[in-house]
């Protein structure tokens, strides 16, 4: 059986309503595919964007030039409280001021990040199951940050701190 016509041509009884989260203009979104429904990074999405979204085993938070990283730490503060809270265990961002925040791409299992400066860009790729994280600067000057002791780094590796070289 061929479904050559509509099945109906009446409008539906129900109410016309708006959605009570709409997307938001935090991240843009410039691939060409439509946005599926509960895809694991709507976070990014709805609200004011600054939702986490779970990775496994890291939880990320999109921050205004960057990524907050952070590893889940349970807490039972009595039989009926559970807390996940998101520390900030790590951020990857930029010194410049964005000036554009976008989604380029994604599939079931990834998505791409791409946050704008005036001078170039920076693109965070993050994937479900994830083992670290990692950001690719074009062109704007990495920023990391912990609330962790950093005890060693590379020769030839230059870091600053406050825009300035350590």
């Amino acid at each position: 059986m061929a479904f050559n016509s509509a099945i109906s041509t009446v409008a539906p009884p129900f109410t016309h309503a708006a959605h009570p989260q709409p997307p938001i203009t935090f991240f843009t979104y410039s691939a060409t595919k439509k946005i599926p429904t509960n895809i694991w990074w709507e976070n990014f999405l709805v609200g004011t964007g600054g939702q986490t979204v779970s990775t496994l085993p890291y939880i990320q938070k999109a921050l205004a030039k960057g990524i907050m990283v952070t590893y889940p730490i349970r807490t039972v503060t009595s039989t009926d409280v559970l807390l996940n809270p998101a520390v900030k265990n790590i951020t990857l961002e930029m010194s410049e001021t964005v000036m554009a925040r976008a989604i380029m791409d994604y599939d079931d299992l990834s998505v791409q990040l791409k946050y704008t400066a005036a001078g170039g860009n920076m693109v965070i790729n993050l994937v479900r199951g994830q083992a670290f994280n990692s950001a690719i600067y074009s062109g704007v000057t990495p920023v990391l940050n912990t609330i962790h002791a950093l005890l060693r780094r590379q020769r030839r590796q230059s870091w600053y701190r406050n825009g300035h070289q350590v």
